[in-house]
C-alpha cells in the first residue's frame, strides 16, 4: 500500500513540479545550510527529550561537530558558518525554554493510517494532566501560520485519532526562531479538509510524464538566503 505524507500533499499543492522531482523521480534534494542545520536542531530536540537533565546546548554542539564535514562541503565562509551556528543554536535554546520535564513527551513519532493511506512523523506528542498536545517545530524565517500548516496539523490529528481512538486536545506550530507557538482549532472543518486532500491524492492518477506536473512559480522557488533544492533543474527545463 502506498502512503502519502502531509509533506507530499503540501508539496503537490505548492508546486507539482517539485512533487514530480522529489516523489516520482525520487531525486535527492540539494544540500543547503537551512536543511542541514534544521535537521541538527531536530536531532538535538529528540535527544533532549530522552535525556531531560542534559543541557540542549551541549547536545547541539556535539551534533554540529559531528556534521563538520557536511557543513564545510556547503562552501560557506567561517563567518557565515558561525552566524548560522548561532542562529540555529538559539532555536534549540528557544525550544528548551518551553520544555516541561513533568510532561510525558515523545518526539518524531511515526504514525500510519490505512483508512486514508497516510503517514506522518509528528515532531512532538506530549501529555500532561490527561491533555494531549501535538506540535510541529519550524526553523523557517517566516513565522506565520499558513494554510499548509493547518493541513499538516489536520492530517496529524487524523493519524492520532486512528492510532489512539481519540483526538489530541491541542495541535500547533512552534516557530523556533522566536519560540512563538500558534494553535489551530481541532474541529470538523480542519479534519474534513485533511480527509479531502488525503482522498484526493488516493484517487488522483499521477503519471510519470513531466508535462502533468507544471511549475508553480512562487516565493518558494527562491527567497533571500535560499532556494528550492530543484531550482536549477526546474528552470533549465523549457516547459
Amino acid at each position: 500500500m502506498k502512503y502519502n505524507s502531509a509533506s507530499a500533499i503540501n508539496t503537490y499543492n505548492t508546486c507539482p513540479r517539485k512533487y514530480y522531482y522529489k516523489y516520482k523521480l525520487k531525486l535527492p534534494e540539494a544540500k543547503n545550510i537551512h536543511q542541514l542545520a534544521g535537521s541538527i536542531v531536530h536531532k538535538a530536540i529528540k535527544i533532549k527529550s530522552l535525556n531531560p537533565q542534559k543541557p540542549i546546548s551541549e547536545i547541539f554542539d556535539k551534533i554540529w561537530n559531528e556534521h563538520s564535514k557536511d557543513l564545510k562541503e556547503l562552501g560557506l565562509s567561517k563567518d557565515e558558518l558561525l552566524s548560522y551556528y548561532n542562529q540555529f543554536k538559539q532555536m534549540a535554546l528557544n525550544w528548551e525554554k518551553d520544555f516541561d520535564p513533568k510532561a510525558k513527551l515523545e518526539c518524531e513519532k511515526e504514525l500510519y493510517s490505512e483508512r486514508y493511506q497516510l503517514f506522518g512523523i509528528i515532531d512532538e506528542i506530549s501529555e500532561k494532566n490527561g491533555k494531549i498536545r501535538i506540535m510541529d517545530n519550524k526553523t523557517s524565517q517566516f513565522e506565520k501560520l499558513l494554510p499548509e500548516h493547518k493541513l499538516q496539523l489536520g492530517i496529524y490529528a487524523l493519524l492520532f485519532q486512528e492510532n489512539f481512538s481519540r483526538l489530541p486536545d491541542y495541535a500547533g506550530i512552534r516557530f523556533l526562531r522566536s519560540g512563538k507557538k500558534e494553535y489551530v482549532s481541532i474541529n470538523n472543518s480542519l479534519l474534513n479538509k485533511a480527509k479531502y486532500y488525503a482522498n484526493l491524492m488516493r484517487v488522483r492518477v499521477l503519471p510519470n510524464d513531466i508535462e502533468y506536473y507544471p511549475k508553480r512559480i512562487s516565493f518558494a522557488c527562491r527567497w533571500k538566503g535560499g532556494r528550492c533544492s530543484y531550482y536549477e533543474k526546474c528552470f533549465s527545463q523549457s516547459n
